[in-house]
């Protein structure tokens, strides 16, 4: 195994002693390196590197070690926590945040809510309150008072309602896939509508309905130098070639621009996604398809981010990445 692969077998093995119920939260390394037929010294090594970056912690006695709150969100937002498990911990803290804003809203900055609340209001267990504790107090969203009491923090709450946020924008998205409302040709604005506001909320200038020579386009975003065109569909069949080279015509048209970002909930044709590799040269026209943008609109990435990385892929390799499949 490589340094690396022990790394990941190590916090992921950390991960779920931490929050399994009846399992020993602390692991024994020495036992552990047996498990993964490797030395002790070995695996070791490997911890004190992990301890370095913080995210694992040794126990003060014995070969033990734990997780650590860095570690633990390290593990969730890297894939090495099991899904469900992981859900459950997000699940669990951002109830407690909920009900600690709510307390406040109602009690004022000051008020002090019990653990034993916090825990019922939120509908979860004692221990499951534990475990998660150090996360939000060592990420500033929580604060101690006594030690059975707690106050939320202004970046507490300010999580709180970027997280209402979030499944507003979610709830919104789920109606409009089920047509709740809306008529299959509002469904296009009404997703530029969503995406505008995450291009706003990660500090990008957007404009709607923006005409450019007398022509519609959907959306336009930039931030600094960085122009581009966003052309949103949700139709019934994949989208064909022709609305590629429609968004480059306009692209092409319009100064500063520096590319295009074609949206499909029905995905895109093979001829499509060929013709945008194919005029990589001409203009950066980028893919996104049903799963780029939940996984947007979910925050599991920022648009910001997986511009970069469709960006990188068209640069230095050729390709067009749509769904996190290199074309």
């Amino acid at each position: 195994m490589s340094n690396g692969d022990i790394e990941d077998a190590i916090l992921k093995r950390l991960y779920a002693c931490w929050f399994e119920p009846n399992v020993q939260q602390d692991v024994n390394l020495s036992d552990f390196a047996t498990e993964l037929g490797i030395g002790r010294d070995h695996i070791w090594d490997v911890f004190y590197q992990l301890q370095e970056l913080d995210l694992a912690r040794a126990r003060y006695v014995g070969p033990l070690a734990a997780i650590s709150s860095r570690g633990i969100l390290h593990c969730e937002e890297g894939g090495l926590a099991d899904p469900g498990l992981a859900a459950e911990q997000r699940k669990a803290r951002d109830g407690i945040l909920a009900v600690a804003a709510t307390y406040r809203e109602s009690h004022g900055v000051h008020a002090m809510i019990p653990y034993e609340m916090l825990c019922s209001d939120a509908g979860i267990e004692e221990e499951s309150f534990i475990n998660n504790l150090e996360v939000l107090l060592d990420f500033d969203l929580l604060e101690r008072v006594t030690s059975a009491t707690f106050r939320i923090t202004s970046r507490g709450v300010e999580r709180v309602r970027d997280s209402q946020t979030r499944s507003a924008r979610l709830e919104e998205f789920e109606r409009l896939r089920r047509l709740d409302g809306v008529t299959p040709q509002q469904r296009g604005h009404r997703l530029e509508d969503l995406l505008d506001e995450v291009a706003i909320s990660e500090n990008w200038q957007a404009e709607k309905r923006v005409r450019a020579q007398g022509t519609e386009n959907d959306l336009v975003v930039h931030k600094g130098l960085h122009y581009f065109l966003v052309s949103c569909k949700w139709e019934k069949d994949p989208i064909e070639a022709n609305e590629l080279e429609l968004l480059e015509s306009r692209v092409r048209s319009r100064a500063m621009t520096n590319g295009g970002l074609l949206v499909s909930m029905s995905e895109f044709t093979d001829n499509c996604i060929e013709e945008a590799r194919f005029k990589i040269n001409y203009a950066q026209i980028l893919l996104f398809g049903p799963s780029d943008t939940e996984a947007v609109l979910a925050c599991q990435v920022t648009l910001t981010e997986l511009i970069d990385n469709k960006l990188e892929e068209a640069m230095y390799h050729r390709k067009i990445l749509v769904d996190g499949v290199a074309h």
